[in-house]
């Protein structure tokens, strides 16, 4: 999990990086563990794009977990691909997969 900072990054198309552009909404905490941290990135053309985050407190503070822009949820998408892939050839292979794949990428 990565630590999130108080600015929001942009994704897909490049913004601006003036402050006008980023809206940081009210941090909420959904219980002593949990929260959601909601921004909106406006787009040149004035279109607002919901960016929120999900994150967990752990002893290091709170870290981001998944991030879901304009309703997609990163966690959710990559379960779905993932889902699929098991069903498929099994969830060995996808460990293999992933295991060969770690091992193979520069640290």
């Amino acid at each position: 999990m990565r630590s999130i900072r108080r600015s929001s990054r942009t994704t897909g198309r490049r913004c601006s990086n003036s402050r006008p552009n980023r809206s940081l909404l009210p941090f909420k905490a959904t219980s002593n563990w949990a929260g959601a941290h909601r921004t909106t990135v406006k787009r040149d053309n004035g279109v607002q794009i919901p960016v929120n985050y999900s994150l967990r407190k752990t002893d290091k503070g709170w870290k981001a977990y998944d991030v879901s822009i304009e309703g997609i949820s990163y966690v959710k998408s990559y379960r779905t691909d993932f889902r699929a892939e098991i069903d498929q050839k099994g969830l060995d292979s996808v460990i293999e997969r992933s295991r060969a794949g770690r091992e193979a990428s520069p640290q």
